[in-house]
Protein backbone atom coordinates (compact mmCIF):
# COMPACT_ATOMS: atom_id res chain seq x y z
CA UNK A 1 0.00 0.00 0.00
CA UNK A 2 1.04 3.37 -0.79
CA UNK A 3 0.76 6.13 1.34
CA UNK A 4 -1.74 8.57 0.62
CA UNK A 5 -4.17 6.90 -1.63
CA UNK A 6 -7.27 7.27 -2.68
CA UNK A 7 -10.20 4.53 -1.92
CA UNK A 8 -13.62 4.05 -1.47
CA UNK A 9 -15.20 2.39 1.35
CA UNK A 10 -18.24 0.63 2.67
CA UNK A 11 -19.70 0.08 5.98
CA UNK A 12 -22.31 -2.47 6.70
CA UNK A 13 -23.90 -3.20 9.79
CA UNK A 14 -26.33 -6.38 10.52
CA UNK A 15 -28.53 -6.54 13.36
CA UNK A 16 -31.70 -8.89 13.28
CA UNK A 17 -31.30 -9.37 9.96
CA UNK A 18 -31.76 -5.42 9.32
CA UNK A 19 -28.80 -4.26 6.61
CA UNK A 20 -27.83 -0.58 7.22
CA UNK A 21 -24.99 0.37 4.53
CA UNK A 22 -22.93 3.45 4.27
CA UNK A 23 -20.38 4.22 1.59
CA UNK A 24 -18.02 7.33 1.26
CA UNK A 25 -14.53 8.44 0.01
CA UNK A 26 -11.18 8.77 1.92
CA UNK A 27 -7.65 8.74 2.27
CA UNK A 28 -5.53 5.30 3.33
CA UNK A 29 -2.49 6.09 4.83
CA UNK A 30 0.22 4.15 7.02
CA UNK A 31 1.46 5.49 10.44
CA UNK A 32 3.80 3.34 12.22
CA UNK A 33 1.88 0.00 13.07
CA UNK A 34 -1.50 0.92 12.37
CA UNK A 35 -3.72 1.24 9.29
CA UNK A 36 -5.77 4.64 8.86
CA UNK A 37 -8.45 4.98 6.74
CA UNK A 38 -10.18 8.68 6.77
CA UNK A 39 -12.76 10.64 4.94
CA UNK A 40 -16.70 11.54 4.26
CA UNK A 41 -19.64 9.29 4.18
CA UNK A 42 -22.94 9.93 3.05
CA UNK A 43 -25.86 9.56 5.93
CA UNK A 44 -29.09 10.83 4.08
CA UNK A 45 -28.32 13.62 2.16
CA UNK A 46 -25.16 15.04 4.83
CA UNK A 47 -21.59 14.15 4.51
CA UNK A 48 -19.83 13.35 7.77
CA UNK A 49 -16.19 12.50 8.49
CA UNK A 50 -15.27 9.31 9.04
CA UNK A 51 -12.08 7.86 10.38
CA UNK A 52 -11.31 4.49 10.80
CA UNK A 53 -7.47 3.04 12.30
CA UNK A 54 -6.55 -0.57 12.08
CA UNK A 55 -3.53 -1.50 14.77
CA UNK A 56 -3.58 -5.48 14.83
CA UNK A 57 -6.86 -6.70 15.39
CA UNK A 58 -7.92 -3.37 17.08
CA UNK A 59 -10.64 -1.67 15.24
CA UNK A 60 -11.63 1.99 15.73
CA UNK A 61 -14.18 3.87 14.35
CA UNK A 62 -14.90 7.30 14.42
CA UNK A 63 -17.59 9.17 13.10
CA UNK A 64 -18.18 12.52 12.92
CA UNK A 65 -14.71 14.25 15.14
CA UNK A 66 -15.62 11.29 18.02
CA UNK A 67 -19.12 12.09 18.45
CA UNK A 68 -19.28 8.70 18.43
CA UNK A 69 -15.90 6.57 18.88
CA UNK A 70 -16.05 2.94 19.10
CA UNK A 71 -13.48 0.25 19.38
CA UNK A 72 -13.25 -3.60 18.65
CA UNK A 73 -10.53 -5.84 19.59
CA UNK A 74 -11.52 -9.60 20.15
CA UNK A 75 -12.87 -10.67 23.99
CA UNK A 76 -12.80 -7.07 24.98
CA UNK A 77 -16.17 -5.37 26.21
CA UNK A 78 -16.47 -1.71 26.48
CA UNK A 79 -19.63 -0.15 28.19
CA UNK A 80 -21.29 3.55 26.83
CA UNK A 81 -24.55 5.21 27.88
CA UNK A 82 -27.05 5.14 25.30
CA UNK A 83 -28.87 8.47 25.62
CA UNK A 84 -32.91 8.17 25.03
CA UNK A 85 -35.53 10.59 25.73
CA UNK A 86 -36.29 8.89 29.30
CA UNK A 87 -32.40 9.20 30.71
CA UNK A 88 -29.16 7.52 29.88
CA UNK A 89 -29.25 3.57 29.48
CA UNK A 90 -26.15 1.43 30.33
CA UNK A 91 -24.70 -0.27 27.19
CA UNK A 92 -21.99 -2.89 26.47
CA UNK A 93 -20.27 -3.84 23.44
CA UNK A 94 -18.83 -7.52 23.27
CA UNK A 95 -16.27 -8.10 20.69
CA UNK A 96 -16.24 -11.51 19.69
CA UNK A 97 -14.05 -11.55 16.56
CA UNK A 98 -12.37 -9.34 14.04
CA UNK A 99 -11.25 -10.58 10.74
CA UNK A 100 -8.84 -8.95 8.22
CA UNK A 101 -8.90 -9.86 4.75
CA UNK A 102 -6.16 -7.61 2.30
CA UNK A 103 -5.20 -8.39 -0.95
CA UNK A 104 -3.63 -5.92 -3.85
CA UNK A 105 -6.70 -3.73 -4.03
CA UNK A 106 -9.11 -4.23 -1.20
CA UNK A 107 -9.36 -4.76 2.70
CA UNK A 108 -12.04 -6.23 3.80
CA UNK A 109 -12.65 -6.40 7.97
CA UNK A 110 -15.28 -8.49 9.72
CA UNK A 111 -16.34 -7.77 12.89
CA UNK A 112 -18.98 -9.82 15.14
CA UNK A 113 -20.19 -8.43 17.89
CA UNK A 114 -22.60 -8.55 21.32
CA UNK A 115 -24.65 -5.38 21.91
CA UNK A 116 -25.42 -6.16 25.98
CA UNK A 117 -27.15 -4.92 29.06
CA UNK A 118 -26.20 -5.50 32.09
CA UNK A 119 -24.51 -8.61 31.26
CA UNK A 120 -27.31 -10.11 28.80
CA UNK A 121 -26.95 -10.15 25.40
CA UNK A 122 -29.92 -8.13 23.46
CA UNK A 123 -28.34 -8.72 19.79
CA UNK A 124 -25.49 -10.32 18.01
CA UNK A 125 -24.00 -8.16 15.03
CA UNK A 126 -21.60 -7.93 12.14
CA UNK A 127 -19.79 -4.84 10.90
CA UNK A 128 -17.81 -4.97 8.17
CA UNK A 129 -15.89 -2.61 6.31
CA UNK A 130 -14.88 -3.13 3.01
CA UNK A 131 -12.34 -0.72 1.32
CA UNK A 132 -11.46 -0.85 -1.90
CA UNK A 133 -9.22 1.54 -4.35
CA UNK A 134 -10.85 0.23 -7.58
CA UNK A 135 -14.37 0.92 -7.01
CA UNK A 136 -15.52 -2.25 -6.85
CA UNK A 137 -17.49 -1.94 -3.92
CA UNK A 138 -20.81 -3.53 -3.06
CA UNK A 139 -21.19 -3.77 0.54
CA UNK A 140 -22.77 -7.51 0.75
CA UNK A 141 -19.99 -9.92 1.87
CA UNK A 142 -21.49 -10.99 4.89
Amino acid sequence: MQDGKNVDFTITGVSEGERIVTRGSAIRTKQGDSDIIEGLILVGDEKQPHKIVITGNRIEVDRNYGQTVMIYEPGEEIEFDYNTPKGALRLAMYTNDVEIAEDKSRLNIRIAYELRSFGECLSNNILLIEVDDEGKLNGQNI
